[in-house]
């Protein structure tokens, strides 16, 4: 039976960890395909491990959906012979927001507030991946860097739409904070050296704000059409198809 990460419980702790140093794993509450997850999330696939690597055959992804700037991919390109050697289709939906794009001098210390950016400054952007989302063919696996801020407003948006409870939100989210120092112990190029150390966690307040912010907004499926998503692409989503 798999595991949220979509691993059999078999697998050794030396593989879990390898995983947890790639921050992967699947949305909770998505649908369910061959017996796998159909929407997935993980850091960068710049020289995936060979844990990750199985893991994404295992899952039989079919696209990846990378939410980076040119500027990221230009230093730390995922490994694209690695896709195409498997079949998996590469789509880049950049989401320029002001942590990695802007002053973050304006963020005082508030990671919230970039999330908040994302939804209320970037709705196009946002639009952008949720119709790849909705078209691609599935399993569907998306990161940016560390597969936290940008991936995390997405997951966000997705577990909304398809109906997880707030401590499932909450704790998918969370789980970047326990695989943080695996990532870094793991090699993940990091863009944030020179950040306050508040923006590289991933704590329980932020998503308690971010979370807030979309209940104002009316909730997933009602800011996601408000940005153009069509409600038979939201539906595709929700059926996996």
């Amino acid at each position: 039976m798999p595991t949220e990460t979509g691993f059999p419980k078999s697998r050794t702790p030396i593989v879990s960890a390898s995983l947890d140093q790639a921050n992967f794993r699947a949305i909770p509450g998505c649908p369910v395909l061959h017996g796998g997850a159909t929407f997935y999330r993980c850091r960068n696939l710049f020289s995936p491990s060979p844990a990750l690597r199985l893991i994404i055959k295992e899952s039989r992804i079919k696209a990846v959906i990378d939410l980076r700037v040119e500027k990221e991919i230009a230093s730390f390109p995922d490994d694209l012979s690695f896709l195409e050697e498997n079949g998996i289709l590469y789509k880049n939906c950049p989401i320029h927001d002001i942590l990695h794009c802007g002053n973050t001098e304006v963020l005082s210390e508030d990671l919230f507030l970039d999330y908040q950016d994302i939804l209320l400054g970037h709705t196009e952007e946002v639009r952008s991946v949720f119709q790849a989302l909705a078209f691609l063919s599935k399993p569907v696996l998306f990161h940016c860097n560390a597969g936290k801020d940008r991936t995390g407003v997405i997951a966000l948006l997705l577990e909304d739409l398809l109906g997880v409870d707030r401590q499932g939100k909450r704790q998918d989210y969370e789980k970047t904070e326990r695989n943080r120092w695996a990532m870094r112990k793991g090699g993940l190029p990091d863009h944030s050296k020179n950040l306050p150390d508040v923006f590289l966690h991933a704590t329980g307040e932020t998503i308690e704000k971010t979370m807030a912010l979309l209940e104002r907004l009316g909730g997933a499926k009602t800011y996601l059409l408000s940005t153009g998503v069509a409600e038979a692409e939201l539906e595709n989503i929700k059926r996996g198809e």
